[in-house]
């Protein structure tokens, strides 16, 4: 997690380098605050979302090391404190822009992301994020609308889901439901965060009204096993453009057989 963040920002990894090694010494304990705080994504393991936001409480720590060692630089009339601010700063903004200066190459080798089915940058994840926020929050209006108030869901997602729908979840990642977050951790490899994910007939037992929700598009093959009559049958509703939702889909919600 720690080297991946690195690879997608150089600039952070000089910074760091270079305030370390040539920072004053004055600054001992800015230092040893840097050096705990990147011990600790090491220690936890860090997580799958965007740029590296278990790095985040070093880089105020990196910047004023790397303030100091310009500063000496400065105080013995050297030009370079310019042009090395200007090249830290720039390498910081290319990944925003997905670009950067590392090859794929360096970088894929590196990810903790392996939910992911190909490699993504740092971009391609908060797109990814945004992507499923946005889509996790249609899915939430969807079943506050057409569902009872006391109907239980099953799901993986349970941030957007829960908060627009406002229905009892029984969460797969264990986030929110004790028993998953005590058991076993996975053997395959995980993303952080995942690692103790169970399938949803893991709640069979508890009863629940839905054991998974979709949105589906009606450009997209009809799923398979929905019962859509008779006694237990699927919740298969169209979603009305002119109720907010965007247009064409539908929300089904498989019930346990």
């Amino acid at each position: 997690y720690l080297a991946g963040f690195l690879a997608a920002f150089p600039g952070v990894l000089f910074a760091i380098v270079t305030g370390l090694v040539w920072g004053r010494r004055r600054e001992a304990a800015t230092a040893i605050a840097l050096v705990a705080s990147l011990v600790y994504p090491l220690l936890v393991g860090g997580d799958f979302m965007c740029f590296g936001r278990f790095v985040l409480p070093a880089l105020p720590l990196a910047a004023l090391l790397f303030a100091g060692w310009l500063a000496s630089l400065e105080e013995r009339g050297s030009a370079f404190p310019a042009s090395a601010t200007a090249a830290v700063v720039a390498l910081g903004l290319l990944p925003a822009y997905d670009l950067h200066a590392a090859p794929r190459a360096l970088r894929a080798p590196l990810t903790v992301r392996h939910n992911a089915p190909v490699f993504r940058s740092e971009f391609g994840q908060w797109k990814a994020m945004k992507d499923n926020a946005a889509r996790w929050e249609v899915l939430g209006k969807a079943l506050k609308q057409h569902t009872r108030p006391e109907a239980t869901i099953v799901t993986g997602g349970i941030g957007a889901v829960g908060y627009f729908s406002e229905r009892f979840l029984y969460d797969q990642n264990g986030l929110i439901t004790r028993e998953v977050a005590l058991g076993p951790l996975a053997t395959d490899r995980r993303s952080p965060g995942h690692d103790k994910a169970v399938p949803p007939e893991f709640f069979l037992k508890d009863n629940p009204t839905f054991l998974r929700v979709e949105l589906r598009h009606l450009s997209q093959p009809p799923p398979q096993g929905v019962v859509e009559s008779g006694p237990g049958r699927d919740l298969v509703r169209a979603l009305d453009p002119k109720d907010g939702f965007p247009e064409g889909y539908v929300l089904i919600g498989y019930r346990p057989r």
